[in-house]
């Protein structure tokens, strides 16, 4: 997940660096990162949420993890 979300906010910065007008192609590589990284972002935060995307022991939402009886509700 913080892979994903870096990747969509270097594409943000990609973006925001290289203007469209200079006719090089990364702006539009910057704007596919930025679109698909953040997107696969949101949709497993989504399908999986917070506590359940969990790997070494720490969470993967801004620190934050729920209690364990609330991610076995279900």
């Amino acid at each position: 997940m913080r892979v994903l979300t870096g990747a969509a906010g270097a594409g943000t910065m990609i973006v925001g660096l290289v203007p469209e007008d200079v006719g090089s192609g990364w702006h539009f590589v910057g704007a596919l990162m930025y679109f698909l990284a953040g997107a696969l972002a949101l949709l497993l935060l989504g399908r999986y949420g917070c506590g359940r995307l969990r790997w070494g022991g720490s969470c993967w939402c801004a620190g934050w993890c729920p209690s364990p009886r609330w991610s076995q509700a279900g």
